[in-house]
């Protein structure tokens, strides 16, 4: 049976499985650096564990199987540390309704930010269904 995960957890595998696949012919040579935020996590200890974080750009947002964040003004963009840690207070906990369901933010991934225009934007989903996986991919986030 078919589960959903994460968008932490759907890039991890992604990376780990990209690197197996071309190393050593073409080894990938960038590190994965995402990191889950979720309940009781303090982000001086997550940056502690990830140096990475107190010295790029960030984006941060919901990693609750939520679709349209971007419209519904659920990603942080282009932040410091410090500037993730004020969005997940104004964020986190926060009740939102999507369609017909409705729920509290709790769950968050935190990536580097990487400049580009709305043109360099893609989207990517990955999904099962009883009859096989698919993959639907858009050119435009």
């Amino acid at each position: 049976m078919a589960k959903m995960i994460r968008e932490f957890e759907g890039k991890a595998l992604l990376f780990q499985y990209m690197r197996a696949l071309l190393e050593p012919s073409r080894p990938l040579d960038l590190p994965f650096q995402a990191v889950r935020i979720g309940p009781g996590d303090k982000l001086g200890r997550l940056a502690s564990e990830h140096p990475w974080l107190q010295s790029q750009r960030l984006v941060v947002k919901p990693d609750q199987l939520i679709k349209r964040r971007g419209k519904l003004g659920l990603v942080g963009v282009d932040l410091s540390l410090a500037g993730v840690g004020e969005w997940l207070e104004a964020t986190s906990g926060r009740c939102v309704e999507v369609g017909a369901v409705q729920g509290s933010l709790t769950n968050f991934i935190c990536e580097p930010f990487v400049p580009h225009t709305p043109e360099e934007e893609f989207y990517l989903c990955i999904y099962a269904t009883s009859t096989g996986n698919r993959v639907l991919f858009h050119h435009q986030g």
